[in-house]
């Protein structure tokens, strides 16, 4: 089963999906809601991914993710 979440992941990257998401996070317009649904797959897979990925796309999404979640909390309790 591993084996084929591997090759799942390296398809998902073959594809432009670490690019799709990492832009789509960073640039895009956000909602909880979306970003938690981009998200959830990869906190479920986060011990299969390369150190490559995690530098150059999850590092970037995670900081942008947490500046989201800071303001969205920041402008509620205003």
């Amino acid at each position: 089963m591993k084996g084929r979440l591997v090759d799942l992941i390296n398809l998902f990257g073959q594809l432009g999906g670490f690019d799709f998401l990492k832009k789509r996070i960073c640039e895009g317009e956000l909602t909880v809601n979306i970003l938690s649904f981009l998200l959830r797959p990869f906190g479920l897979c986060s011990s299969f991914l390369t150190e490559r990925v995690r530098n150059d796309y999850i590092i970037a999404i995670v900081d942008k993710s947490i500046e989201f979640i800071s303001s969205f909390f920041f402008k509620k309790w205003l």
